[in-house]
């Protein structure tokens, strides 16, 4: 009873945001990039540390003309009384679209804290409440020879459009909320929200103009559902939902992924994982292949992209890499020396 009164208390943070929203990068496996996904995310795993990377690459897969690079790190730092604790991350990522002489770049470099608060004594649910300050940055890297033709802009050089146009930088907010919940002995949820571009920041390439009349962030809306349930001993299921808002626009993503246990007696760490998913932006969707493999302290994934055959040609495919490891630190127990009694 007290799970779905928690659980309650997110739905009512789900209907009460606005449903405005900028462009953000995402993930086909946003799973495997927790900090980009949400702040309330930041330490909320078993272990001492955790470390992880994912590489999209869109179009001319592998020599991509837009791809996106992430990097994190995070940690459960400090603990608050006997059962909640702080954690800390680090998160930076890339994103590049067009080609190397003419291409928009968007980088951001995060802090990322959140405080777990247990809701009981075995830790059965979990109230998370994180923050995210960040430092991002769009540049725009014409050519050196050939003058821009774009709408507006004829006639201008590119040495001009240069110095009028540089690398703009903002600092950007965020923040989320999380609920983690174990229903019962097979069986765990998590339910979490998290709003980006809570400042508003101001963005623009104009150099003039950025900083007073430049487009304004407006803020940006993350809703994220996942679910897991052990079938038997070898097999079990993984669903998940993702909701966002992208200016006035929806963007809807469920998937669904299986693990199965080869040995589960003699290698029990050894899951291996493939599912599907779907994924629909306003008239636009497309499939998602997910393979994907547990072993020890190491996660590993691939997502592959399949548009609708109608946008074949101009969307393309698209192919996802990523990898996790989480480093287990425990102290030994510290035990008196042994003494032994000499035999007579």
């Amino acid at each position: 009873m007290r799970f779905f009164k928690h659980l309650l208390l997110i739905v009512v943070l789900f209907a009460s945001v606005q449903a405005n929203a900028q462009y953000e990068i995402l993930f086909t496996q946003y799973q495997m990039s927790p900090l980009t996904l949400n702040p309330a995310l930041t330490g909320a795993y078993e272990g001492s540390y955790r470390v992880g990377g994912i590489s999209r690459r869109q179009w001319d897969v592998p020599t991509s003309t837009f791809f996106t690079n992430s990097v994190f790190v995070d940690a459960p730092l400090i603990m608050v009384g006997k059962r909640n604790w702080i954690g800390a991350g680090l998160m930076m990522y890339r994103d590049a679209a067009g080609s190397a002489e003419n291409r928009l770049n968007q980088s951001n470099v995060a802090l990322s804290a959140a405080f777990h608060y247990a809701l009981d004594k075995k830790y059965k649910n979990i109230f998370t409440f994180g923050l995210k300050i960040g430092g991002s940055s769009f540049a725009f890297n014409p050519t050196t020879n050939d003058p821009l033709t774009y709408t507006g802009l004829a006639g201008k050089s590119d040495p001009d459009f240069k110095n009028n146009y540089p690398t703009r930088k903002f600092v950007d907010f965020s923040a989320g909320v999380m609920l983690k919940s174990k229903i019962d002995k097979k069986s765990n949820i998590t339910v979490g929200v998290g709003l980006g571009h809570i400042n508003s920041p101001r963005i623009g390439l104009n150099k003039a103009t950025a900083t007073t009349t430049g487009y304004k962030l407006p803020m940006a809306f993350t809703g994220h559902i996942e679910y897991s349930r052990d079938i038997n001993k070898k097999l079990s299921i993984m669903p998940s939902f993702l909701f966002r808002t992208i200016s006035g626009s929806k963007d809807g993503t469920i998937q669904a992924q299986v693990g199965y246990k080869l040995d589960p007696v003699r290698k029990p760490d050894l899951v291996l994982k493939a599912g599907l998913g779907y994924r629909l932006i306003q008239n636009y969707n497309n499939l998602c292949i997910l393979i994907g493999a547990d072993y020890k302290n190491f996660r590993f994934g691939l997502g592959y992209d399949i548009p609708r055959a109608d946008l074949a040609t101009a969307v393309n495919n698209t192919l996802e890499l990523s990898l996790h490891y989480t480093g287990k630190i425990y102290k030994k127990p510290v035990t008196k020396g042994a003494h032994f009694c000499p035999k007579y």
